[in-house]
């Protein structure tokens, strides 16, 4: 199996400007809602897409302690809907009401790019590693970064054509993008 290696790449032209601000529309909307919910419930935040944040570990009717963590340097308690009770029943359907936006999936669907393989990587109990395609905004422009090699799992190559719009970066031109001012 061939080793896998990332390539670097940044949008260029209308449908990079499209992907940004619909992206960044979507991202915005889910947050709000997400905000929102959390509100409603009495919640700080989530944690995960099961649990919700609050700032004391007093209890609270139809939930259940189910630990600490950090936030921003400050410790917030996790909680979980007890399904036992009618309650914790209500806040469970109500936490998957709350929306989910993964940006880089976005764009990546967007610009045809997702593409995970399997390869091999020293690090992994197994020696084999999953590769996925990830893309974000980085001071204004938005990255790539795309797996190449490995295969799909089964033995076969993983094939993928990279659109026009996408110029391809050297590493060291992605480092200096990413290293803060």
């Amino acid at each position: 199996m061939k080793p896998v290696t990332k390539r670097y790449f940044k949008a260029v032209g209308e449908r990079a400007e499209r992907v940004i601000q619909e992206g960044l529309a979507q991202l915005n909307e889910a947050n709000a809602r997400h905000r929102a919910i959390t509100r409603e419930l009495g919640a700080i935040g989530t944690y995960g897409a099961t649990e919700m944040l609050f700032p004391s570990e007093e209890p609270r009717p139809g939930l259940l302690f189910n630990g600490r963590t950090l936030v921003d340097e400050k410790t917030c308690y996790r909680f979980k809907p007890d399904l036992r009770t009618k309650v914790g029943k209500y806040l469970a359907s109500t936490l998957k009401t709350i929306p989910l936006f993964d940006f880089s999936r976005f764009a990546c669907k967007e610009f045809k790019v997702g593409n995970s393989v399997f390869g091999p990587h020293e690090h992994s109990p197994s020696g084999m590693a999953m590769y996925e395609s990830v893309a974000g905004i980085i001071k204004g422009t938005l990255i790539f970064a795309i797996p190449f090699g490995g295969d799909m799992g089964n033995g076969n190559p993983a094939l993928l054509e990279i659109p026009a719009d996408l110029v391809e970066m050297k590493y060291s031109e992605y480092v200096a993008l990413t290293e803060e001012d």
